[in-house]
């Protein structure tokens, strides 16, 4: 910068769907963090992979004054039970009011808000309000331009209720079910992939030897996930997927200490069932939706680990998280067969 007295931190801004809310005297939570998780080889080798990477909820603190959009934002959500996804900006300016650098962030949710506190006894402090948003990614823009969504409005009639029709849009032009759909990414990019979970991911809530075993029933359920993104253009969250986990637990179908998977169709439906769309899992058939890879095999023919098709000649590994090519992997050829298959059925 030429000049950097015409710099503060406390001069930024909100934006919200590209309306300047209000200038806040606080914002906490510009953070992003990549997990990562250890592989240990036989030999003693330790690899590092990269894990999920989560966004903390920004914390905006500003005087009281008569601008209460965002408590409406916040309060139509708690009264009206009308979940209203936004996306937005924190807006850095200079003393001259320019704009230097703005951070977008996507799909926002307020998730709490704090009132003031409020004492007669002290004259000296001012009535502040706290309000924590939740939201699904981050970017950095440094172009200092307005931001917008890039979308076709019209696309848009439905979700602001002037028309019945029950097709919606993200913002890569893909029809959702979903009327809050919104990605905050631009037209003309990849359209949403389905999300995949390794089998660590359900250590914390069904103990560590769940996690350790739990490739089949992962690889299951990331089938399911793929099925799941392609009735809806959402992904399966975290949450969705414990509860799916949890569902194929509870009826047996998956087991509880070792994660062995008893029933493919049952745990298939039993997982589908939570995700509240419709149709219903049958185990094999001639054209299958599902595929779940067996590797090798132990002197008994068992098989010793399994993988998901991402449907394109690769697998995702759900020990580590990582990509592979099929044809390089030492499939099982005999025993109970080299893969598990399912197919999905809009009909019940």
């Amino acid at each position: 910068m030429s000049d950097d007295s015409k710099l503060s931190s406390y001069l930024f801004f909100v934006e919200i769907d590209g309306i300047e809310t209000a200038r806040f005297q606080k914002c906490e939570g510009l953070e992003a963090e990549t997990e990562s998780f250890e592989y240990e080889e036989g030999g003693g080798e330790v690899h590092h992979f990269q894990g999920r990477t989560r966004y903390q909820n920004l914390v905006l603190e500003k005087g009281i004054n008569d601008n209460n959009e965002l408590f409406n934002w916040f309060q139509s959500i708690t009264k009206d039970a009308k979940i209203e996804r936004k996306n937005g900006s924190i807006v850095l300016k200079n003393t001259d009011g320019e704009e230097l650098k703005r951070w977008n962030f996507f799909r926002a949710l307020p998730c709490r808000w704090i009132g003031p506190k409020l004492d007669a006894r002290d004259r000296s402090s001012f009535a502040v309000e706290r309000i924590e948003i939740a939201h699904e990614g981050i970017e950095v823009d440094n172009d200092a331009e307005p931001f917008e969504l890039k979308v076709d409005p019209s696309k848009w009639i439905a979700q602001a209720g002037i028309s019945d029709a029950p097709i919606y849009y993200d913002n890569y032009g893909n029809q959702s079910s979903d009327p809050n759909v919104v990605t905050g990414q631009n037209m003309g990019e990849s359209t949403i992939q389905p999300r995949y979970f390794n089998q660590r991911d359900f250590s914390e809530s069904f103990g560590e030897q769940f996690g350790n075993n739990a490739c089949a029933a992962t690889a299951l359920l990331n089938e399911l996930s793929e099925q799941y993104t392609e009735n809806t253009g959402m992904q399966l969250t975290d949450e969705q997927a414990a509860q799916a986990m949890s569902a194929a637990v509870d009826n047996g179908n998956i087991s509880a200490d070792d994660a062995n998977v008893n029933s493919w169709e049952g745990a298939a439906n039993d997982m589908w069932g939570t995700t509240g769309e419709g149709g219903s899992f049958t185990y094999g058939g001639e054209n299958p939706t599902a595929t779940i890879y067996a590797e090798d095999s132990d002197a008994n023919g068992i098989p010793e680990h399994f993988t998901n098709s991402n449907g394109d000649g690769t697998y995702h590994d759900t020990w580590n998280g990582e990509t592979g090519t099929v044809g390089d992997t030492p499939l099982q050829e005999g025993g109970l067969g080299p893969t598990r298959t399912l197919t999905y059925s809009h009909d019940r």
